[in-house]
């Protein structure tokens, strides 16, 4: 074996080092990208990749049970949708799990436990997680949607017990506003064994993509699709319009009631080469996440009445108070407990028990909630707003 000593090394067309050695062995380095074309830094496209943050599960819950119609959408991991389309049969629970590859910096993996089974679904029968991007996020990503030589890599890390080495199919769509119509590109990826590994799929720019709008509604979304009927089989490795999400090698893991799939580490970035997943701290993906969903109150199992905030009545029987958040995506919608007496105020001659808020004014930064029920104060009068009882929550939802 030879060794090379050198003090620094330099392009011969360079008018300065690109690496510069040190006598002690180390070196000093001007790295301005990564081969494949993606950045140092903020490189992860997609937010919450590594499921750290789960707002939506309160106090000691770690998984829900979902069905067609009962507990879809976004329901468990911030950002991740969950859904059965078209009808399509089957349960399943989705759990944080703690099973995570090993001396990887993952805490949490999103762990699909299926409880009901559907080995033979119906033609447009589809089980999916989906992840959506607003239109200006993909427009300053830096890839070029329209080129075919521009890239986004898609990585993340499988590990399931369903047997045969089985495939799983991935889908990036892009709206067309040109021509009013999706457009879809799927790979299939394979999962090897039984432990966790590590897959990965390259998606080229469109050249017949329309134009993507700069606005905050989605205008790209990432299907990863578990289960499917024969109508939403397609061609892979081309760009088209049929809405397929699947191939004719790609499996139905929702054939067994002993399935079980883990997912973390899901990293989209620019360029055609996977790089080491970026992770980011727990507050860093929480501010991310609260653009999109913001539990700014949650009492989180604890007994005792908890303070909330400062309310006034506006008459004798309206009380009403306003919530002041970080920007999210749009005027959210109000998530918040219902019951009898969660909510209570205290004021300086008594106190009023009522069961739940409205909202009736927001912007994307504020929100007005009211009451009108069980409450006789007098106009003007201000109190303490709390939580009374473990289970009281409240959140604003403006999720794409």
């Amino acid at each position: 074996m030879s060794t090379l000593k050198v003090d620094n090394i330099r392009h011969n067309s360079a008018t300065s080092d690109a690496i510069t050695m040190a006598s002690d062995g180390t070196c000093t380095a001007k790295i301005t990208g990564i081969t494949g074309g993606g950045a140092l830094s903020s490189r992860r496209l997609n937010i919450n990749g590594s499921f750290l943050v789960w707002q939506r599960f309160r106090g000691a819950t770690t998984s829900i049970a979902v069905t067609d119609g009962s507990n879809e959408g976004y329901q468990a991991a911030d950002r991740m949708l969950f859904k059965f389309g078209s009808s399509a049969g089957g349960a399943c629970t989705i759990n944080r799990s703690t099973d995570v590859p090993t001396r990887s910096g993952f805490v949490y993996s999103y762990k699909i436990d299926v409880t009901t089974a559907n080995s033979s679904p119906s033609t447009n029968d589809h089980v999916q997680n989906e992840y959506s991007f607003e239109g200006q996020d993909i427009l300053s990503s830096g890839w070029d949607y329209k080129d075919p030589n521009s890239f986004l890599t898609i990585s993340l890390y499988l590990k399931t017990n369903k047997s045969g080495n089985p495939k799983l199919p991935l889908t990036f769509r892009l709206y067309d506003r040109t021509n009013g119509n999706y457009r879809y590109y799927t790979e299939d990826v394979t999962i090897v064994g039984t432990g966790w590994g590590r897959y990965s799929i390259s998606i080229p720019g469109d050249a017949s993509a329309g134009d993507i709008q700069n606005t905050t509604t989605a205008e790209a979304s990432l299907f990863i699709c578990w289960s499917f009927g024969s109508g939403m089989v397609g061609t892979t490795g081309a760009w088209r319009t049929d809405g397929d999400r699947a191939s004719s090698n790609s499996a139905n893991f929702f054939d067994s009631t002993s399935n079980e799939m883990y997912m973390t580490g899901l990293q989209i970035e620019v360029g055609n080469t996977m790089t080491s997943y970026e992770h980011r701290t727990y507050g860093e993906e929480l501010i991310r996440c609260q653009r999109y969903y913001n539990k700014v109150y949650d009492v989180g199992g604890q007994s005792g009445e908890k303070p909330f905030l400062l309310g006034t009545y506006l008459s004798g029987s309206e009380l009403a108070c306003v919530v002041q958040f970080p920007k999210m995506r749009g005027v959210p919608a109000l998530d918040i407990t219902n019951g009898s007496s969660k909510f209570m105020i205290r004021r300086d001659n008594g106190s009023d028990h009522f069961s739940t808020f409205s909202m009736r004014y927001g912007t994307t930064t504020t929100a007005e909630l009211f009451t009108g029920s069980n409450v006789s104060g007098t106009s003007g009068q201000c109190g303490i707003i709390r939580g009374a009882d473990t289970d009281v929550y409240i959140a604003f939802q403006a999720e794409i």
